[in-house]
């Protein structure tokens, strides 16, 4: 009886716990950011600071803390705590010139360093990322846009770094606390509050690169694994961004030097030949031949082995292009010409993506659909068939809205005709000309991994008047928006 007596505390604990409803809004949730790992010492500012560790000893400080390991144990102002402690303060708490909402942990990694953790709501997480993931100047749908996907990384990264979910740098999301807050960060991540891009019942892959130089790529030809709702499709509307073309110029000596030290030793190159493309125009294969043998890369580990910041995308070429690479930017050709009714120097769109929506998206590149009106078609594929015969119908010049349909005669679109349209961009443009010589110049388009939503292509549909779900649900189609 005396055993019960003295567990009954604890019982009645454990009850109340699990009778407690666990929120699962995202609005609610913590998410803690790995800040530096390994640290030897520390110090913290904030006013009124609790700290409390795991060997059950709590204390109050004022003023700062100085932080520091020994054999394992976290040191703070010359109290030996346990391996993990907990830092509360009445202000935001300040460490290294950055101030953070939240708690800060400390977790002893062993010897004489710890990591620095910052556990804080999801929210106040969001508007630490967005600045820095996004110009804050930029059109606030696309920031909103960018603000439920930096939501929706971090929800579908729990446990990432071990003990933390995401960490603070540009491996998963660059974070700066309240020092990235703005008045339209904070806009952007009110007016979407909790709101999170879903696949079936949980989040979504909340992927993003800088610019897709024309079209995003599949999940499936970047990293070997097919996401349905990661897959290629065109840029609807033509921009201009910082990367939307680049060229560099490299010697062969520092090729054949960067590939030789990631396991790619063929001697002295003499040719790098690319292969294959995927439907983007990215180069998934590429042939580098030396005086010793040949041997065939993915265009993702030339890529790497190079340096990202030198080769910015997979979709590059060799030969010069046919457009301008002028300071590192991309005029589009000033007017497309009429649908061609002989079939002449035309593209046929089903070489580039052959789904109906894909369709729609090259229609009103080629000026048969507004931008407004395609906005609404993508919001009801179930009419796809529909809208496509619509645009058959004013290619041979009738004048038909979105609510008309020509009885009789037309059918559904067909390949054939749907073959008479010239292409702001496809891949078939891009050669696979071979580089050689004492040094070589590659003309590429697009910055980053190229999956999912494009952040330059997003600047741009926000500034055609798309609002951030249009935006979302085309980069990625399939999902839903939640909160």
């Amino acid at each position: 009886m005396e055993k019960l007596k003295r567990f009954l505390p604890l019982l009645v604990f454990i009850i109340a716990f699990l009778a407690i409803p666990i929120s699962t809004e995202a609005a609610n949730l913590t998410v803690k950011v790995l800040i530096q790992k390994a640290a030897s010492n520390c110090s913290l500012l904030g006013t009124g600071f609790l700290v409390t560790s795991n060997n059950g000893s709590n204390k109050n400080y004022s003023g700062s803390l100085s932080i520091s390991n020994s054999s394992n144990n976290i040191v703070i102002n010359n109290d030996v705590y346990g391996s993990f402690v907990r830092v509360s303060s009445d202000a935001p708490i300040t460490y290294n010139g950055v101030k953070y909402r939240g708690d800060i942990i400390l977790t002893s990694s062993g010897g004489n360093s710890f990591s620095i953790i910052n556990d804080i709501n999801l929210e106040e997480y969001v508007k630490g990322v967005l600045r820095s993931e996004m110009p804050p100047t930029w059109h606030i749908e696309a920031l909103k846009a960018q603000a439920i996907l930096a939501r929706t990384y971090a929800m579908s990264s729990s446990g990432k770094h071990n003990d933390c979910d995401v960490c603070a740098t540009t491996h998963c999301q660059f974070y700066k606390g309240i020092n990235a807050e703005t008045p339209r960060v904070v806009e952007a991540v009110e007016a979407t509050r909790g709101m999170y891009l879903a696949w079936g019942s949980g989040p979504a892959s909340g992927l993003y690169h800088a610019d897709s130089g024309g079209m995003p790529a599949s999940s499936a030809n970047v990293w070997g694994r097919n996401i349905d709702y990661l897959r290629s499709v065109p840029e609807p509307v033509s921009y201009k961004g910082t990367n939307t073309t680049w060229r560099t110029t490299l010697s062969m000596s520092y090729i054949s030097s960067r590939l030789n030290g990631s396991g790619v030793a063929v001697g002295d190159i003499s040719t790098i030949t690319p292969l294959k493309r995927d439907e983007s125009g990215r180069v998934l294969q590429i042939a580098v031949k030396g005086a010793a043998s040949t041997k065939t890369v993915s265009g993702a580990k030339y890529r790497s082995a190079l340096g990202a910041d030198k080769i910015k995308s997979t979709l590059f070429e060799f030969r010069q292009p046919r457009i301008s690479y002028a300071d590192n930017t991309y005029a589009p050709p000033a007017a497309r010409p009429q649908p061609a009714s002989n079939g002449g120097a035309v593209k046929d769109i089903n070489n580039l993506h052959g789904s109906d929506q894909d369709k729609l998206v090259l229609m009103t590149k080629n000026k048969i659909f507004t931008t407004a009106e395609l906005m609404e078609m993508l919001s009801k594929p179930e009419k796809s068939n529909y809208y496509l015969k619509i645009g058959m119908e004013r290619m041979k010049g009738k004048n038909l809205s979105l609510s008309q349909e020509q009885t009789g005669g037309s059918g559904a679109a067909s390949s054939a005709s749907l073959s008479n349209f010239q292409l702001n961009y496809s891949p078939a443009q891009l050669s696979n000309a071979p580089a050689s010589g004492g040094s070589i110049t590659i003309y590429g388009r697009g910055f980053g991994h190229g999956v999912g939503l494009s952040q330059w292509g997003c600047k741009a549909l926000a500034e055609s008047g798309w609002d951030y779900r249009q935006i979302l649900l085309y980069y990625f189609p399939g999902t839903s928006i939640l909160q």
